[in-house]
């Protein structure tokens, strides 16, 4: 796909970022500037499908109660959270959701 030129403008401290970014990767600035545009794209464009799909999904009625999300989220922190802290974080998290 041809490029074509775009203008923006950077505070010193951003493109001095992009500069140690690009010389860290041994490329130019626009290579680091169209592939960070790329990639938040891809999320952004990936995060309003799935709105779209969600808000889809509700207006059929498919709906899963908070305490559904609650308990499934309890028993994840169970499951990833290092020994010690299991307990506490999911004491936490119930305590804020109730």
């Amino acid at each position: 796909m041809a490029s074509k030129p775009t203008s923006i403008s950077l505070d010193e401290q951003t493109r001095d970022r992009l500069d140690r970014v690009a010389k860290a990767y041994e490329r130019n600035r626009s290579w680091i500037i169209a592939r960070a545009i790329q990639e938040y794209l891809d999320r952004e464009e990936a995060f309003a499908r799935a709105v779209e799909a969600g808000i889809e999904s509700a207006d059929r009625g498919e709906l899963v109660a908070h305490t559904d999300v609650m308990a499934e989220m309890d028993a994840l922190i169970d499951e990833l959270a290092p020994p010690k802290s299991r307990r506490a974080a999911s004491k936490r998290a119930r305590a804020g959701h109730k």
